[in-house]
């Protein structure tokens, strides 16, 4: 699949023209490929993958975002949302984290 991107700066009122969806099957060795080349963390084991999507100005892609589950332990995080090991363990399959976003060059 070809992607085209944009050059320059999009006009003001591009951001209601945006559109986020789901990687399509056949756009997945397009996106994985741009992912690799342009973000300093490259493309996410698939198995870790579990929402990819993409966001479009007028079909033309802008950006990919990847979201996962979220880590098991980060103390920050519990700290500052006040949980102690058993909140965690019932409240964590609620929270997802971002793990790639890449606007595309």
């Amino acid at each position: 699949m070809s992607i085209e991107s944009i050059t320059g700066v999009l006009p003001d009122e591009a951001l209601r023209d945006l559109e986020l969806r789901e990687w399509r099957d056949d756009e997945v060795a397009t996106y994985a490929g741009l992912l690799d080349r342009h973000h300093y963390l490259g493309n996410p084991d698939a198995r870790r993958r579990h929402l990819c999507q993409v966001a479009c100005y007028r079909g033309k892609a802008v950006a990919l975002i990847i979201w996962t589950t979220a880590s098991a332990k980060l103390a920050g995080r519990e700290s500052y949302v006040g949980w102690d090991s058993r909140t965690r363990q019932k409240r964590l399959g609620w929270v997802v984290q971002n793990n790639r976003f890449l606007l595309l060059p």
